[in-house]
């Protein structure tokens, strides 16, 4: 099946150029010689809450940067550079409220006190594992659960995901909607109530992929 051409596969592709050169974004941006701030999370939309794309130009010297191909893009939008592994992935036991002391303020992986969790299938460079160990996404996902994830998944209207905001608290939602200001949320359940959070207290979002039980 083609896919089609949308903003966040692209911003998909440019995130996961970035963590194949073990880079961030804003890293990224340097080394083409652009403004680091050029593929930051806030400038993919625009001040009227319209996604915004990158430039052709921005694309072409981050691929001259990186010594990749336009093929090479276009096999990250499409998704066909993710090959299927069985080496392990980091895992994060869920035994906290507050999970800030393993996630730096850009929201990436910091600390010595993740696992490890050896699982067969199909991931990218920065997805990692949750495990649960309380109550606060019930009834959709219990005790003992591993919810695998991706940071830089592209989202879709109703995708469930993990949110960690700045108050170093992390939870499930459906996502909604993204807008200029905030992004709009549903629970877990089917009936779950509306959420909208600022998007200054949202620290990163991440598609949960699937879920071992």
């Amino acid at each position: 099946m083609t896919k089609h051409l949308d903003h966040s596969s692209v911003w998909f592709a440019i995130d996961q150029l970035a963590r194949r050169n073990r880079l961030s974004p804003s890293a990224l941006a340097r080394r083409a010689g652009l403004d680091p701030t050029t593929f930051n999370k806030s400038k993919r939309i625009g001040g009227n809450g319209k996604e915004r794309w990158p430039s052709m130009e921005s694309v072409a010297k981050v691929l001259m940067a990186t010594g990749n191909t336009f093929d090479d893009f276009a096999g990250l939008i499409s998704g066909r550079l993710l090959g299927r592994t069985n080496r392990p992935i980091p895992l994060l036991p869920l035994k906290t409220k507050d999970v800030s002391k393993y996630f730096d303020a850009a929201g990436e992986r910091t600390g010595d006190d993740w696992e490890a969790v050896d699982l067969p299938l199909i991931v990218d460079p920065g997805m990692f594992a949750i495990e649960i160990c309380d109550d606060r996404m019930q009834p959709v996902f219990t005790t003992g659960d591993m919810l695998v994830v991706s940071p830089d998944a592209p989202l879709r209207r109703g995708d469930r995901v993990l949110v960690f905001t700045d108050d170093g608290y992390m939870t499930g939602y459906r996502f909604k909607k993204r807008l200029a200001e905030s992004i709009d949320f549903t629970g877990l359940a089917d009936d779950g109530d509306s959420v909208r959070l600022p998007v200054g207290r949202v620290v990163w979002i991440a598609k949960i992929v699937t879920v071992w039980t």
